[in-house]
C-alpha cells in the first residue's frame, strides 16, 4: 500500500513524453525530444503519471479530440500541497534536471535536457512528511 501511495502522489513525467492513442491507451511518445534545461527545472512542465483526477481532464478524455492533445494528464504543479515539488539543475554539465518531492522525502524525478531520457527513483523510509505545510 505504501508503494502505491508513493507512486500515486509522486510519479511525474515531462509534458509530451507520453501520448494517448486513438484506442485511448497511453504510450511513450517517440516524437518527444525533451525539454530545454530551463523548462526541465520548472514544475509547470511536468504531469502526473496516473489516472486523471481533475474533473475537466476526466471529461475531456471521453471525447475523441483528446487523442491529439499532449495535456491529457493532471498537471503536477496543481498538487494540493503547494511548494512540495522543487526543481534544480544537477550534474557537471548542468544538463540534468532533478525535481524533488518534499512530501515523500527521497523521491525524485530526473530529466536529461534535450533528450527523451527521464525517470524517477525513491530512496526513503516510506514515511510521508505530514508536517510539510508547517515547514514552508
Amino acid at each position: 500500500m505504501t508503494v502505491y501511495a508513493i507512486e500515486n502522489d509522486c510519479h511525474i513525467v515531462p509534458k509530451g513524453s507520453f501520448k494517448l492513442t486513438d484506442m485511448h491507451e497511453v504510450h511513450r511518445n517517440n516524437a518527444f525530444r525533451g525539454l530545454s534545461i530551463d523548462d526541465a527545472v520548472r514544475v509547470e512542465c511536468y504531469s502526473h503519471f496516473k489516472a486523471c483526477q481533475a474533473a475537466d481532464k476526466v471529461t475531456a478524455l471521453t471525447h475523441d479530440e483528446c487523442v491529439f492533445r499532449d495535456d491529457f494528464l493532471d498537471e503536477a504543479f496543481l498538487q494540493t500541497t503547494k511548494g512540495c515539488l522543487t526543481g534544480q539543475r544537477v550534474s557537471t554539465k548542468g544538463n540534468i534536471a532533478l525535481i524533488r518531492n518534499h512530501l515523500w522525502s527521497g523521491y525524485a524525478t530526473y530529466h536529461v535536457a534535450n533528450s527523451n531520457v527521464h525517470g524517477s527513483f525513491y530512496f526513503g523510509d516510506g514515511q510521508k512528511n505530514m508536517d510539510f505545510v508547517f515547514q514552508i
